[in-house]
């Protein structure tokens, strides 16, 4: 396009100087004046931005778009005239290889956009154009008909983020199933079970980061993959039967009553990533009246002699999502140093945020007893 480029640039600079010229010999004609409004169309957005109140991006600029295609026009009209004695018939073949030009550069545009949504449409593009509308569709589509086949009672989107006004994931996926009865679940660090049948919605792009993909896979009686472009991964949706959840490693009974009336039900053995870091599960049951407060999980890692050798704060499955009867898998990636002296205890417990306010433990009489949760886990 860098030929088209040049074509339009010319126009463009051209019908400025036309405008300038027309402002300062023939002010008095009304073209003239409507000229000099248009030029001041033109600069005036990027004058103001010269004070640099505010960052400047590039859609700011948007309202300018109109003007330089005006100035294009007017140099276009005035093609003709700079030849001044120029017969008639001359300025129409000008004015003719003008719009022929015109046309050709239309047409080249519109097939580099073609190109480019082809491309897209075929090719993975990090950090640049989404998956394609059509492939998220077809994901939709597959979690109500999966739905309705399974009379699940609604479809959980696991992806990044739960917030729909916060996050892409959410905000996009509300839309797209706002028809059907749906949760988000951040799939970074929760895996959601609730106790009736659903349909889950996984963004399988971020599988490999949490593992929580195989958490939902383990307990699925049915997945079906819907494949995005080479290299991207998949969205994967699983129907979830009544009560499906993972069995955790080590269970606590009776579980761990917090103030806020979860239950604690125990955790899986930590599963060391490198040298340096793990990977740490709780299992924990929602209390039956959602609260509208935001809750985060602390996790402190103590040595033999009691010391705090690793911690790991993080937000916990959002309150006001909870319904009875929902099981939570929380997923944290915390320092584990391997030099650690055994044995190890894991203090788990939750705190409001953001007034900081602890949640204590309550015993078998309603009454706090302790601000966390103690799991001995033995020698690393």
């Amino acid at each position: 396009l860098t030929v088209v480029h040049i074509v339009w640039a010319v126009l463009i600079l051209t019908g400025i100087l036309v405008l300038v010229w027309q402002a300062w010999k023939r002010w008095s004609e009304p073209q003239a004046q409507v000229g000099l409004m248009v030029l001041f169309w033109l600069v005036m957005p990027a004058l103001v931005f010269l004070w640099q109140w505010t960052d400047a991006f590039l859609h700011y600029f948007i309202a300018v778009l109109p003007a330089p295609y005006i100035a294009a026009g007017v140099a276009l009209g005035r093609l003709p005239y700079f030849w001044p004695g120029l017969s008639k018939t001359g300025r129409r073949l000008i004015t003719s290889g003008a719009w022929l030009l015109l046309l050709i550069t239309a047409a080249a545009q519109v097939g580099a956009l073609l190109a480019l949504l082809d491309f897209v449409n075929t090719n993975a593009t990090p950090d640049g154009y989404g998956v394609p509308l059509a492939m998220k569709l077809e994901a939709a589509d597959s979690a109500r008909e999966l739905l309705v086949k399974t009379g699940a009672g609604e479809v959980l989107l696991a992806g990044e983020g739960e917030a729909p006004l916060v996050d892409e994931f959410p905000a996009e996926w509300d839309v797209l199933l706002r028809d059907v009865p749906h949760r988000f679940v951040d799939a970074r660090q929760t895996a959601l079970f609730p106790a009736h049948p659903a349909v889950v919605l996984l963004d399988g792009r971020l599988e490999e980061l949490s593992g929580i993909g195989d958490l939902y896979r383990g307990a699925a009686t049915t997945v079906e993959e819907v494949s995005l472009r080479p290299g991207e991964g998949t969205y994967t949706v699983l129907a979830l039967p009544a009560a499906a959840r993972p069995d955790q490693d080590v269970a606590v009974q009776p579980p761990y009553l917090l103030a806020n009336w979860v239950n604690l039900l125990g955790h899986d053995q930590p599963e060391r990533l490198d040298s340096e870091s793990a990977v740490w599960q709780i299992h924990w049951r929602t209390g039956d009246n959602p609260d509208p407060a935001s809750y985060q999980f602390f996790n402190h890692l103590l040595d033999g002699s009691g010391a705090r050798i690793g911690q790991v704060d993080a937000a916990a499955f959002t309150p006001a999502q909870w319904q009875p009867g929902d099981t939570v898998v929380s997923r944290f990636v915390m320092p584990w140093p391997k030099t650690a002296a055994s044995p190890l205890t894991m203090r788990v417990g939750m705190y409001r945020y953001p007034s900081l306010e602890n949640v204590p433990l309550l015993d078998i009489a309603g009454n706090p007893y302790a601000d966390a949760a103690e799991f001995a886990l033995g020698s690393d």
